[in-house]
């Protein structure tokens, strides 16, 4: 599992999106996979597309990807973006994971920093934060 290095990341509900997939395609019964209903997918490559749309089919009432630079740098194709959007997974752009927020009983918040690019065309952060609710979270 890829570490996002943030508080709250070993809270109950933040899963393995590569984790999740394989135990989604190995499932008899897919009612048998929990999901949550307000769902936020960190990154920007096909893992990160294919959870979020996997997590809509499932039936969260609110998906969104969060990726810290524009779509042009996204690893997934503009297919795969399009793909996400008509499934209805919201992207937003220009955010990384500062920290994730909850209890012992699960994932109630997170925040992010708003990012940019240097001269160079790295991410860079803003130290400007915002909050998002979800119940559930997935890493790439």
């Amino acid at each position: 599992m890829n570490s996002l290095g943030i508080e709250g990341e070993e809270l109950p509900g933040v899963v393995d999106a590569v984790a999740y997939i394989a135990q989604l395609r190995q499932s008899l019964d897919l009612a048998d996979l929990a999901v949550g209903r307000r769902v936020i997918v960190i990154g920007g490559g096909n893992t990160a597309i294919d959870i979020a749309v996997q997590s809509k089919l499932l039936g969260a009432d609110e998906v969104t990807l969060v990726y810290r630079r524009s779509s042009k740098e996204m690893n997934a194709t503009w297919k795969e973006q399009l793909l996400a959007k008509k499934s209805g997974v919201l992207i937003k752009h220009w955010a990384k994971p500062a920290k994730i927020q909850g209890t012992s009983k699960g994932v109630t918040s997170m925040e992010f920093e708003k990012t940019s690019l240097d001269p160079r065309g790295n991410s860079r952060a803003s130290g400007s934060f915002f909050p998002s609710t979800a119940t559930w979270f997935s890493k790439p």
